[in-house]
């Protein structure tokens, strides 16, 4: 019966060590039976050596494994920061972008005093700029799985690294990107937010000039639907004058500045038409007046001063 039962154990292992051989490994300095797989180095900077050692030989898949294992078993340890760094070098290195950008902001979000910090928002922003740029037709069709969905993507880096130092040296560029993003795919009311708070909160930002440029181009698209802002078309036209009268505005610039106050004297002259049709003669001088005297380099200030001289005669009769 015993040896019956040893034959049974003998064949049981025997077809265990088939199924398990590629997963367990004799390891004479331990004198034990390992499996590579999940076994942690008894500390973490040689935790942190295998994992380097892995990624300087360009075995990225491998390396992050390891790096990971340290940051879960030694996550209080000095090498964890530098293992969530490598795991983003070498997320980043085998073309997996998005993967790279969550690495690093796991950095940001667990180890905020890392001297890595500075640096990690960089290539943060280096990545947003990566699904900023280029058209996903332009990608190989290996690329093209990291850049799926591009502008929801850099939506979310640029906002990340404002966030994450909103005084930092990256701030103003990737709150300026966020809002060609917005404006690119049509989301004209986060574009004009985008390029308010660049405007407002980095005033002395070389940027300034090209975000009020383009607040004035999102304020004209908005224009064109129903739910647009006249403040903000207002606040648009005078940031414009502003940069004209200064001699900095842009021939671009000009042609917005110009098209922006042909439509807000078109808006004036189309009320002081409302008013004359209801005969109320008097609102509706105060409206043309307001043409003339606000958009005089307007089509709409010849028709409106044509229209004063009417009914100016029609009060006095």
């Amino acid at each position: 019966m015993k040896i019956k039962l040893i034959g049974t154990i003998i064949v049981g292992i025997f077809f265990l060590s088939n199924q398990a051989l590629g997963f367990w490994i004799w390891t004479p300095e331990l004198g034990k039976w390992i499996n590579p797989k999940h076994y942690v180095r008894d500390t973490p900077e040689e935790q942190f050596n295998l994992g380097y050692e892995l990624y300087q030989d360009g075995k990225y898949k491998e390396a992050i494994k390891e790096f990971e294992k340290l940051v879960k078993y030694f996550p209080k340890s000095k090498y964890a920061p530098e293992a969530q760094f490598y795991i983003g070098q070498a997320y980043e290195k085998s073309g997996d972008y998005y993967r790279a950008f969550k690495a690093y902001q796991k950095i940001i979000d667990t180890y905020p005093y890392t001297a890595r910090v500075d640096e990690v928002i960089s290539l943060e922003y280096k990545i947003g700029n990566l699904y900023f740029v280029r058209s996903n037709r332009e990608r190989k069709l290996i690329e093209r799985i990291s850049f799926s969905d591009d502008n929801t993507k850099a939506i979310e880096i640029f906002q990340k690294v404002v966030e994450n130092a909103p005084y930092g040296e990256y701030a103003p560029l990737a709150q300026f990107k966020l809002g060609l993003v917005y404006k690119r795919i049509k989301d004209y009311t986060n574009a004009e937010e985008a390029f308010k708070k660049l405007i407002t909160n980095y005033p002395t930002s070389e940027l300034v000039d090209d975000a009020i440029l383009q607040l004035a181009k999102v304020v004209s698209e908005k224009e064109r639907k129903v739910d647009y802002s006249q403040e903000a078309t207002e606040e648009a036209i005078k940031r414009l004058k502003e940069l004209s009268a200064l001699g900095e505005l842009p021939v671009e610039g000009k042609r917005v500045l110009k098209e922006l106050q042909e439509r807000k004297a078109q808006s004036l002259f189309e009320t002081a038409k409302f008013y004359e049709k209801q005969k109320l003669y008097k609102s509706a001088i105060i409206y043309y007046e307001d043409v003339v005297r606000k958009y005089p380099k307007t089509s709409w200030a010849v028709k409106a001063a044509e229209k004063l001289g009417i009914l100016n005669k029609k009060v006095k009769k």
